[in-house]
């Protein structure tokens, strides 16, 4: 399948293991800091490792010349931003589509003009 293709099923189910598993969401979208350093710490580590596994995707992108030169850190955050949104506004406010293929759509096709070539 093409990248764009291979990006939306991914997406799919990624969004659909965190719909099926609400309760573990709320937690990664509700941070609770300062309530345990610990978690707090265990919490930071899960997004840096999220924002890393996008940072590599947009640097083997860029060395692909499917994505645009940019600072990868910066668009990493900003992509990560705006699925930690999309799921606050799915998950937490209980608005559940019946398919989430239209909100990946809607992500993808948020983010991916802005780095794409």
């Amino acid at each position: 399948d093409p990248p764009d293709v291979q990006l939306l099923r991914t997406l799919e189910r990624v969004l659909g293991v965190l719909v099926e598993n609400r309760d573990l969401t709320v937690i990664l979208l509700r941070q609770a800091v300062g309530l345990d350093p610990e978690f707090d710490q265990k919490l930071q580590e899960f997004y840096g490792r999220v924002r890393e596994i996008i940072v590599v995707s947009l640097d083997i992108g860029m060395e692909l010349g499917l994505v645009r030169p940019l600072n990868a850190p910066l668009a990493a955050a900003c992509i990560l931003g705006s699925v930690k949104e999309v799921l606050g506004d799915i998950v937490l406010a209980d608005v559940i589509p019946e398919d989430l293929s239209e909100a990946a759509r809607s992500i993808l096709d948020f983010n991916l003009p802005g780095v794409m070539t």
